[in-house]
């Protein structure tokens, strides 16, 4: 979970027009830490710090085919890594990313975040 100074929060556009918070699978022989910074530089174009743990869930994805296990970081965006990111990055309102994401994780994540800033 990315905050901006004026309190947005970072959200991705996929090619489907869904929102996700940024974020991936951990390749092999990867940290947590190190896997965070690699999505988040390939999905929105920053180099990324994590700052600190939130949460994790477990949420069913792909019409209940998949269990996602996901641990929600805060985290500190850096410099433009790629100009050209997998996904379309957009800045909204905490109310208006959580109302707009696609899975629930991702806004509990969100308001976990906007909880201890």
């Amino acid at each position: 979970v990315a905050l901006s100074d004026d309190g947005k929060v970072l959200v991705v556009q996929a090619s489907t027009g869904r929102l996700y918070l940024p974020g991936g699978r951990l390749e092999p022989f990867e940290t947590e830490a190190e896997a965070l910074c690699r999505e988040m530089a390939e999905e929105c174009g920053h180099a990324a710090t994590p700052t600190m743990f939130l949460m994790r869930a477990h949420q069913p994805i792909f019409d209940g085919r998949v269990l996602l296990d996901a641990r929600y970081w805060r985290v500190t965006l850096g410099e433009v890594v790629h100009e050209w990111p997998e996904h379309r990055p957009l800045w909204l309102m905490p109310d208006q990313a959580c109302a707009r994401l696609h899975r629930q994780s991702d806004a509990a994540a969100v308001r976990r975040a906007l909880e201890i800033t």
